[in-house]
């Protein structure tokens, strides 16, 4: 029999770490719980393999955290083979995954690190190659939107990129998703998760953001937090505005993040801005520093988040945490978790006229909006508490560790349910 030590040492692969400003909801997420799971006794290191960045080494509240540039050998002539197979294969999207890959595969070797389990994101394959050798237990974690999500027509390049996205999650010895909302999506797109899957929701450090200025000190502000890009449709919070302030005109609403997409041929937020008309009583901030969002909801009313699709958006819990109600798309993981505890409100996507009027309420009303946003803590407090989720992952890793040495049963309970397609 198998006899794990008390004590693990976890390898966490990632793109992003702080203090780089850049970072999203992967890199959020890895940030977090790898310090819950070190506090927990556990050895953590956290790769966090980009082009382009400093190499440094550095600790992070108890965990060990390797920034690399991610380099593969022979670089120039990978660079120089694999820009020719692109042409040629019509496969951009693919050859920079498989890149991805080989440069966190790379780096992961020189790092030396005998882990007893890593995990890795399924975004951007970054775990593809570590998936092929399979010489260590893995942990995939599916972050990754269905790709009707994203608007993209289904070209070959797309659907080689997906497959090796769906390949790097099957052939870890566990894969998490964070809601049986996410399941059902993939699984609609043609995805089969298979039996190796656990649903585990996203954690929050709720002590960090507790200290936040009540809602009731706050004037009629509505916040988006995201990056400015189609799936996030920060535009419809525009259009909802200026229905709002047709009957409330001191409401306004910021938008904290950055344009990471063009749509025809202008940044997100200059096409924002173009095809919006009026933006009058809405502010863009562009990208700040994580520990500068705290401010950012002190000075709010109610987080905003008009998502095409979003997994399970880490800026809601916080939010949450921090007592603001929250209003969200039904097409993310966290609107049934909003509708069932008061939390919010959940809006068609894409309906700015049923934004508004969910948002009216909550602007024009701070008491109903203290009291939905002290429900909001409550609920993130109950399910999403970091020290519950990081024990949950705990008892994962030590899965895939008996899965990789053969000593573990077939799978029960989700894994059954996922065999019913949706």
């Amino acid at each position: 029999m198998l006899t794990q030590p008390s004590r693990l040492r976890i390898l966490f692969v990632a793109r992003q770490h702080p203090p780089d400003m850049t970072w999203g909801g992967i890199g959020s997420y890895v940030a977090s719980m790898s310090a819950a799971l070190a506090a927990r006794g556990h050895e953590v290191h956290v790769l966090a393999c980009a082009e382009g960045q400093k190499e440094q080494d550095y600790m992070d509240r108890g965990v060990f955290v390797h920034c690399r540039e991610g380099k593969i050998p022979a670089r120039r002539l990978w660079q120089l083979a694999s820009s020719v197979a692109a042409r040629l294969l019509r496969a951009p999207r693919t050859l920079w995954r498989i890149g991805k890959g080989l440069e966190v595969f790379f780096e992961y070797r020189r790092l030396g690190i005998d882990a007893d389990v890593i995990e890795y994101p399924d975004w951007g394959a970054l775990g593809c190659i570590l998936a092929s050798t399979r010489t260590r237990p893995l942990v995939a974690n599916i972050h990754t939107p269905p790709i009707s999500a994203y608007e993209l027509s289904g070209t070959r390049d797309l659907g080689w990129a997906s497959s090796l996205v769906y390949y790097s999650s099957r052939r870890a010895h566990v894969a998490t998703l964070s809601s049986m909302f996410h399941v059902k999506a993939l699984k609609a797109e043609g995805w089969d998760p298979g039996e190796h899957i656990e649903i585990v929701p996203y954690a929050v450090d709720w002590a960090r953001w507790s200290e936040t200025q009540p809602v009731g000190d706050t004037g009629p502000v509505a916040l988006f937090v995201g990056r400015l890009e189609r799936i996030k449709a920060p535009e419809v919070l525009v259009a909802a505005m200026k229905i709002v302030r047709e009957t409330m005109p001191e409401a306004t609403a910021v938008f904290v993040g950055r344009s990471s997409e063009e749509r025809d041929g202008l940044s997100y937020l200059d096409w924002i801005k173009t095809n919006a008309g009026d933006t009058s009583g809405c502010t863009f901030i562009g990208d700040v520093p994580q520990e500068e969002i705290r401010g950012y909801l002190s000075l709010s009313r109610v987080l905003v988040m008009p998502s095409v699709f979003d997994v399970y958006p880490l800026a809601s819990l916080e939010a949450m945490a921090a007592g603001r109600p929250v209003i969200m798309t039904k097409t993310s993981g966290v609107a049934e978790q909003i509708e069932q505890t008061g939390a919010g409100m959940a809006v068609p996507a894409g309906d700015p006229g049923a934004l508004a009027e969910a948002l009216l309420p909550f602007l024009s009303d701070s008491d109903y909006a203290a009291a939905a946003g002290a429900k909001a803590q409550r609920a993130v407090r109950e399910k999403n508490d970091i020290g519950k989720i990081a024990g949950r992952r705990e008892k994962i890793y030590r899965q895939a560790i008996r899965r990789f040495h053969g000593s573990d049963p077939e799978p029960t309970g989700v894994g059954e349910c996922l065999q019913t397609r949706s």
